[in-house]
């Protein structure tokens, strides 16, 4: 039996990422150069789930309320409570479950607020939730 991560986050809302970087060619004063920029996961479906326990995989419950990722790999939960949940994320080949422990009541204006970024890094090993202060 493996232990779970469980990834805490005040705000159930964010981007969903994949690790490896999307590579793309560009031309710069007439050379060519590799650039990396962030692989967002956009039309994702992304369903949660309430866990039981700390200590159990993620979940066989009904499913508390699904979404799409959309531009950018952005997505939200409104109204949900401090807590244990499993994020389902699913597109083509990508199919991960994330145990999350929510910290702090849905707050919109901290889901938008400009200044903080949570990136939901679905293909990690475990899946991780980073949040960065801009």
């Amino acid at each position: 039996m493996c232990k779970i991560q469980w990834q805490a986050t005040a705000q159930l809302c964010g981007q969903l990422e994949l690790v490896a970087p999307k590579k793309k060619q560009i031309i710069v004063d007439g050379k060519s150069e590799l650039r990396l920029y962030t692989a967002y996961l956009e039309n994702a479906t992304v369903t949660l789930y309430p866990a039981t326990s700390l200590a159990e995989e993620c979940c066989e419950a009904k499913p508390t309320a699904t979404t799409q990722s959309g531009r950018y790999g952005a997505f939200e939960f409104a109204d949900v409570k401090p807590g244990i949940y499993c994020l389902r994320v699913h597109k083509n080949e990508v199919l991960r479950l994330i145990p999350v422990r929510v910290t702090h009541e849905f707050d919109k204006k901290a889901c938008h607020n400009p200044s903080v970024g949570r990136s939901f890094v679905v293909d990690s090993s475990p899946p991780k939730i980073e949040t960065r202060i801009r």
